[in-house]
């Protein structure tokens, strides 16, 4: 917790015991000493859970999954509604569904070999270490980053359709 806040570890532990808080057990420990390889290929994610996502028309509203134990078909919304787990749900990068970026290199986040762009996703700098999104000042023309595939987080001009909703009483929504 004292990293998370960028403190020391015994200011945290005082100002426990000052206010007189009751610690709880984290659930969910992952042992540190094995280091899984990261993989960003779309091929190691659960097929089934991947074809859900592609098919998926019309996706509901997304919250972060809150589950005790790894994600699947029963406890999981993400898995449910057809999303890929995110940085924001309770198991982020360590579930099986979390969406883990893209490994582009030289500007090819506009074609279909890009992971993002194949999920139908902006690239995220906090996921897509070498592809260069997000690098240049927002709101304003891309000037040396590479990455093609970040206009709307970036504040870019984009092309977006607006149009009356097929879904009965949504309006222009």
């Amino acid at each position: 917790m004292a990293a998370a806040l960028g403190t020391q570890r015994d200011a945290v532990m005082e100002y426990i015991e000052e206010k007189q808080m009751e610690l709880k057990e984290p659930k969910h420990i992952v042992d540190s000493k094995k280091k899984k390889k990261e993989t960003t290929s779309m091929k190691n994610y659960n097929l089934a859970w991947l074809n859900r996502v592609k098919d998926a028309e019309i996706h509901p509203a997304f919250l972060p999954c809150d589950h005790d134990g790894p994600c699947s078909d029963q406890n999981c919304s993400c898995v449910k509604n057809a999303f890929f787990c995110t940085k924001h749900c309770v198991w982020g990068a360590k579930s099986r569904n979390f969406f883990r970026g893209c490994t582009c290199k030289g500007g090819k986040c506009q074609t279909k070999s890009c992971a993002c762009f194949a999920a139908k996703r902006e690239c995220d700098p906090d996921l897509c270490r070498t592809c260069g999104a997000c690098t240049d000042t927002p709101a304003t023309p891309a000037t040396t980053q590479r990455c093609a595939n970040d206009n709307i987080g970036m504040r870019r001009h984009c092309h977006l359709l607006l149009a009356k909703s097929s879904i009965e009483d949504a309006g222009w929504g």
